[in-house]
């Protein structure tokens, strides 16, 4: 009577684990089917239904449809993501915990007379999920094994434009070679160097800060300056040969606990009249004037990149909104460490190229993780900038776009959070919607029509997608 009563005991838990899985699943699935997503975890869910039902009912067809389950899930995942580690072990994790708890005996007990059957059939499906992940581990699909087919040279070449004795970004060049040509320090003497000074930057962590906060830097030298930004990025000037500061600048990060992480992994130099290193950039283009022809350019963690003159450390007036750009411009969901450029911009001879980190997962609501280009000297998009007439598809307070349905819509506005709608052909939206608030689903693109008329029939797209103009 006790045995068969704590038997009972652990396959009500299992009933119950199965039951909450199936609903959730089916719950999600079916959200998921609604805007054309895979028909797998509808499926699923009621499956794991039945399976609740089955093992209340103490039926040992319930273990072996479980089995199946597992079976069916290991080859979906593999007809889906093929051998990808990390995208089968979202696909295969649950359910398989789930199925490990179901191969001890007290989970299905009393559910038959063949249960040892259906458990070994379970066990089977188990081993084939761990064999299949073990395989994947090493054979990633992704993973693609080159070859140079150029002889490495002995000792790195000298580039043009590019001093010998300076490193005058984050890889050396931006082409990233991290080779020097000074020949001084070698693998043989290199245990002997002694520290020539020591900088402090005087910072410490405070309760206003990312957990994750910590010192990334790569210095840049340039000349007789050497450029390092702080955990905080507060960019200084540097004497190389001494260590002495010769000015800082402060751009007084907003710093918040919420960030993903805190760090300024390096900055960027640009110098106008280095036009031997940007020689390709710069044919048959004239670059823009400016007030800061060499200029150190600064990532903020907070969404913003400032423009330094390099020989001052101030704002470079004529760059974006006094030296400041807001890079979190335009996206339609702002909040604190959505967005966060750690890392130092690509430049060329007339475009900064910058991305950064987004926040994953948290939220359905998340900035874009899109790259932008911006011209170096007014910070002015590179990409064309809309007209007055572009497509956008949101959902309003009063009707909804479906991100599968073609969508034509004429906005006479290029910001997505003020556009009124002059016509479209999205169900149950009125003629005139002010997207008045941050829309869930919106795009951009160029009109492929005259102004004035509306462009021609384009479906939904990503929040942002990397086609978007940015200005």
């Amino acid at each position: 009577m006790n045995t068969e009563s704590k038997g009972s005991g652990l396959r009500n838990v299992s009933v119950v684990i199965a039951a909450l899985f199936g609903l959730v699943l089916l719950i999600g699935g079916i959200w998921l089917a609604t805007l054309g997503g895979s028909l797998y975890y509808l499926i699923t869910g009621v499956v794991l239904l039945v399976v609740a039902g089955l093992l209340g009912r103490r039926s040992t067809a319930g273990v072996w449809l479980y089995a199946l389950l597992m079976l069916a899930t290991v080859i979906w995942g593999l007809w889906e993501a093929g051998t990808d580690f990390w995208a089968l072990v979202p696909r295969l994790d649950i359910l398989g915990v789930l199925g490990i708890w179901l191969l001890i005996p007290a989970a299905t007990r009393g559910v038959g007379p063949n249960a040892k059957g259906s458990r070994g059939f379970l066990a089977l499906t188990l081993a084939f999920a761990i064999a299949v992940l073990i395989y994947s581990i090493f054979n990633d699909p992704q993973e693609l094994d080159g070859s140079i087919a150029a002889t490495q040279p002995a000792q790195a070449q000298p580039v043009e434009g590019v001093s010998d004795a300076d490193w005058p970004a984050y890889g050396r060049t931006q082409a990233g070679t991290r080779y020097s040509p000074l020949t001084q320090i070698n693998d043989g003497n290199v245990k002997d160097l002694e520290v020539a000074w020591t900088f402090r930057s005087g910072e410490s962590k405070t309760d206003r800060d990312s957990g994750e906060t910590t010192n990334e830097l790569t210095p840049i030298k340039v000349g007789d300056n050497m450029f390092i930004c702080t955990t905080h990025q507060i960019l200084v000037a540097l004497d190389p040969s001494t260590g002495k500061e010769k000015w800082r600048f402060d751009p007084k990060l907003q710093s918040d606990p919420s960030f993903q992480h805190l760090t300024c992994r390096g900055v960027s130099y640009y110098d106008q009249a280095n036009t031997t290193e940007f020689a390709a950039s710069l044919a048959n283009v004239t670059p823009t004037q400016t007030v800061c022809p060499r200029k150190v350019l600064l990532p903020v963690n907070d969404g913003r990149l400032f423009a330094i003159n390099a020989d001052n450390g101030q704002r470079c007036s004529d760059f974006a909104q006094n030296g400041e750009l807001d890079l979190k411009h335009m996206h339609p969901y702002t909040y604190p460490g959505g967005l966060q450029p750690t890392s130092p911009p690509v430049v060329t001879g007339t475009t900064i190229i910058i991305g950064g980190s987004v926040t994953d997962n948290p939220s359905l609501h998340e900035p874009s993780g899109a790259l932008r280009g911006y011209d170096v000297n007014t910070r002015a998009s590179r990409r064309p900038s809309p007209s007055a007439h572009a497509r956008y598809c949101c959902r309003s307070t009063t009707g909804a776009c479906s991100p599968s349905m073609p969508t034509t819509v004429s906005v006479a506005a290029t910001s997505p959070r003020t556009a009124s709608w002059t016509s479209s052909t999205c169900p149950r939206t009125p003629p005139r919607v002010a997207c008045t608030h941050p829309p869930r689903l919106w795009s951009l693109a160029p009109p492929s029509s005259s102004a004035g008329r509306s462009p021609t029939t384009s479906p939904c797209m990503n929040p942002l997608a990397p086609s978007a103009a940015m200005t």
